[in-house]
């Protein structure tokens, strides 16, 4: 064996070579609009006169007795009938009728009154009627 210095690899000085970046050949992934991980960008305020009204649409105001069709006459201030020979209810803001054998008849409350359902029918209102299903 021979005597003298011998190097080992772990004592050679090493070169160290520039780390290059990756070069990336693809476009960058973009997030998609409204996920989990990109907040929705905030809301814009609708106008008002632009959205439907989720309540109830309130009858309009009892009709003065000059203004009523000819047969009619007022509802009570809750509805009623102001005598028992009115028996047809009416509504001024839809220009239906209903009859005692209305399926809405008790719940409906009526502006104006009429004594038959000709007479309602003469001046301009609709009796009601189940809205017909078509065929799909």
């Amino acid at each position: 064996m021979t005597t003298g210095s011998t190097t080992s690899p772990d004592d050679a000085e090493t070169e160290l070579l520039p780390v290059q970046p990756a070069v990336s050949w693809a476009r960058p992934v973009e997030p998609e609009p409204h996920s989990l991980f990109t907040p929705a960008p905030p809301r814009r305020a609708t106008p008002r006169s632009d959205r439907p009204s989720p309540r109830r649409r309130k009858p309009s105001p009892s009709p003065q007795t000059s203004t009523l069709p000819p047969g009619a006459v007022a509802a009570g201030p809750d509805g009623s009938a102001p005598d028992p020979e009115y028996t047809i209810k009416a509504s001024t803001g839809s220009l239906l009728f209903h009859s005692p054998a209305s399926p809405y008849f008790r719940r409906t409350k009526a502006e104006i009154w009429f004594r038959s359902a000709a007479d309602a029918q003469a001046a301009g209102f609709t009796e009601w009627a189940p809205k017909k299903r078509t065929e799909s």
